[in-house]
Protein backbone atom coordinates (compact mmCIF):
# COMPACT_ATOMS: atom_id res chain seq x y z
CA UNK A 1 0.00 0.00 0.00
CA UNK A 2 1.34 3.08 -0.90
CA UNK A 3 0.69 5.91 1.97
CA UNK A 4 0.81 9.70 1.34
CA UNK A 5 1.32 12.00 3.82
CA UNK A 6 0.65 15.71 4.00
CA UNK A 7 2.48 17.99 6.69
CA UNK A 8 1.07 21.62 7.62
CA UNK A 9 2.41 24.42 10.12
CA UNK A 10 -0.38 27.09 11.83
CA UNK A 11 1.02 30.55 10.55
CA UNK A 12 2.01 31.57 14.00
CA UNK A 13 4.38 29.06 14.43
CA UNK A 14 6.75 29.25 11.82
CA UNK A 15 7.40 27.56 8.65
CA UNK A 16 7.89 23.97 7.76
CA UNK A 17 11.60 23.26 7.30
CA UNK A 18 12.51 20.38 6.00
CA UNK A 19 16.54 21.27 6.73
CA UNK A 20 15.76 21.39 10.32
CA UNK A 21 14.23 18.05 10.49
CA UNK A 22 16.03 15.12 12.76
CA UNK A 23 16.11 12.08 10.59
CA UNK A 24 15.10 9.71 13.32
CA UNK A 25 16.27 6.43 11.57
CA UNK A 26 14.66 3.37 10.51
CA UNK A 27 14.81 1.74 14.45
CA UNK A 28 13.44 4.62 15.50
CA UNK A 29 10.63 3.70 12.70
CA UNK A 30 10.21 0.10 13.64
CA UNK A 31 9.68 0.55 17.35
CA UNK A 32 6.83 3.27 17.34
CA UNK A 33 5.38 0.06 14.66
CA UNK A 34 5.98 -1.92 17.15
CA UNK A 35 4.08 0.18 19.86
CA UNK A 36 1.77 1.31 17.90
CA UNK A 37 0.85 -2.28 17.13
CA UNK A 38 0.45 -3.08 20.64
CA UNK A 39 -1.47 -0.37 21.50
CA UNK A 40 -4.32 -0.16 18.28
CA UNK A 41 -4.65 -3.06 16.41
CA UNK A 42 -6.72 -4.82 18.26
CA UNK A 43 -9.35 -1.99 19.08
CA UNK A 44 -11.98 -2.10 17.89
CA UNK A 45 -13.65 0.31 15.02
CA UNK A 46 -14.72 3.02 16.96
CA UNK A 47 -11.85 2.72 19.54
CA UNK A 48 -10.84 5.65 21.75
CA UNK A 49 -7.27 5.53 23.69
CA UNK A 50 -5.40 8.27 25.77
CA UNK A 51 -2.00 6.80 26.08
CA UNK A 52 2.06 7.50 26.49
CA UNK A 53 3.72 6.59 23.78
CA UNK A 54 7.20 6.70 24.23
CA UNK A 55 10.31 4.86 22.41
CA UNK A 56 13.95 5.03 23.61
CA UNK A 57 15.94 7.57 22.67
CA UNK A 58 12.84 9.94 21.49
CA UNK A 59 11.02 12.59 23.74
CA UNK A 60 7.49 11.14 24.99
CA UNK A 61 4.13 12.30 23.72
CA UNK A 62 0.99 12.15 25.25
CA UNK A 63 -1.51 10.84 22.17
CA UNK A 64 -5.42 11.08 22.33
CA UNK A 65 -7.01 8.65 19.36
CA UNK A 66 -10.18 7.92 18.39
CA UNK A 67 -10.94 5.34 15.43
CA UNK A 68 -13.97 6.27 13.44
CA UNK A 69 -14.38 3.18 11.09
CA UNK A 70 -11.38 2.71 8.50
CA UNK A 71 -9.77 6.34 9.58
CA UNK A 72 -8.15 7.68 12.42
CA UNK A 73 -8.10 11.24 14.15
CA UNK A 74 -4.72 11.74 16.64
CA UNK A 75 -3.90 14.29 18.96
CA UNK A 76 -0.55 14.50 20.61
CA UNK A 77 0.41 17.01 23.48
CA UNK A 78 4.11 17.27 25.29
CA UNK A 79 1.75 16.79 28.53
CA UNK A 80 -1.97 16.11 28.44
CA UNK A 81 -2.61 19.50 30.51
CA UNK A 82 -1.00 21.58 27.98
CA UNK A 83 -2.01 23.06 24.80
CA UNK A 84 -1.88 20.09 21.73
CA UNK A 85 1.64 20.22 19.79
CA UNK A 86 0.37 18.85 16.73
CA UNK A 87 -2.95 16.46 15.51
CA UNK A 88 -2.86 14.08 12.81
CA UNK A 89 -5.17 11.89 10.84
CA UNK A 90 -5.51 8.73 8.78
CA UNK A 91 -7.66 8.92 6.00
CA UNK A 92 -7.63 5.92 3.99
CA UNK A 93 -9.89 6.70 1.47
CA UNK A 94 -12.12 3.83 1.84
CA UNK A 95 -14.90 5.71 2.45
CA UNK A 96 -15.41 9.76 2.65
CA UNK A 97 -17.80 9.91 5.37
CA UNK A 98 -15.30 7.57 8.17
CA UNK A 99 -12.78 10.55 6.89
CA UNK A 100 -14.82 13.08 7.14
CA UNK A 101 -15.46 12.09 10.54
CA UNK A 102 -11.69 11.85 11.31
CA UNK A 103 -11.54 14.93 10.30
CA UNK A 104 -14.42 16.25 12.35
CA UNK A 105 -13.67 15.12 15.39
CA UNK A 106 -10.23 17.42 15.30
CA UNK A 107 -12.17 20.69 14.08
CA UNK A 108 -14.94 20.02 16.90
CA UNK A 109 -12.58 18.75 19.47
CA UNK A 110 -12.65 21.39 22.35
CA UNK A 111 -10.75 23.21 23.33
CA UNK A 112 -10.80 23.92 19.98
CA UNK A 113 -7.20 23.42 18.25
CA UNK A 114 -5.51 26.15 17.00
CA UNK A 115 -6.02 25.41 13.13
CA UNK A 116 -8.37 27.09 10.82
CA UNK A 117 -10.16 26.36 8.23
CA UNK A 118 -7.66 25.86 5.38
CA UNK A 119 -6.10 23.86 7.04
CA UNK A 120 -8.74 21.67 8.17
CA UNK A 121 -9.78 21.83 4.12
CA UNK A 122 -6.11 21.04 2.37
CA UNK A 123 -6.02 17.57 5.02
CA UNK A 124 -9.38 16.47 3.59
CA UNK A 125 -8.48 17.17 0.12
CA UNK A 126 -5.06 15.62 0.35
CA UNK A 127 -4.52 12.27 -1.92
CA UNK A 128 -5.46 8.93 -0.33
CA UNK A 129 -4.47 6.97 1.87
CA UNK A 130 -2.83 9.38 3.95
CA UNK A 131 -0.90 10.42 6.83
CA UNK A 132 -1.35 14.05 7.71
CA UNK A 133 -0.59 15.70 10.80
CA UNK A 134 -0.92 19.52 11.40
CA UNK A 135 1.39 21.39 13.99
CA UNK A 136 1.38 24.07 16.29
CA UNK A 137 4.81 23.40 17.58
CA UNK A 138 7.87 23.68 15.23
CA UNK A 139 10.26 21.62 17.82
CA UNK A 140 7.53 18.49 17.80
CA UNK A 141 7.97 18.85 13.77
CA UNK A 142 11.57 18.48 13.93
CA UNK A 143 11.94 15.67 16.55
CA UNK A 144 9.44 13.62 14.41
CA UNK A 145 7.61 12.14 16.89
CA UNK A 146 4.10 13.11 15.78
CA UNK A 147 4.90 12.29 12.05
CA UNK A 148 6.26 9.09 12.98
CA UNK A 149 3.67 7.47 15.53
CA UNK A 150 0.69 8.85 13.19
CA UNK A 151 2.44 6.57 10.18
CA UNK A 152 3.01 3.88 12.62
CA UNK A 153 -0.72 4.21 13.31
CA UNK A 154 -1.87 3.95 10.31
CA UNK A 155 0.44 0.81 9.47
CA UNK A 156 -0.69 -0.82 12.82
CA UNK A 157 -4.68 -0.07 12.20
CA UNK A 158 -3.98 -1.64 8.21
CA UNK A 159 -1.60 -4.53 8.76
CA UNK A 160 -2.51 -6.06 12.20
CA UNK A 161 0.28 -8.16 13.64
Amino acid sequence: MQLFSFEQMIESAGVLDVETREDVGEGVRQAYLKRMHELISRADSHARLEVWVEVEGMPAVFMYYRRRDTAAAMIFFDNPFNEPVAVGAFLRGVNGGDDAGAVDLLRNYEPQLPFATHHWNALIAHKRPCVGVLYSDQEWFRNSVPHVSAMAAAVAMSHPP
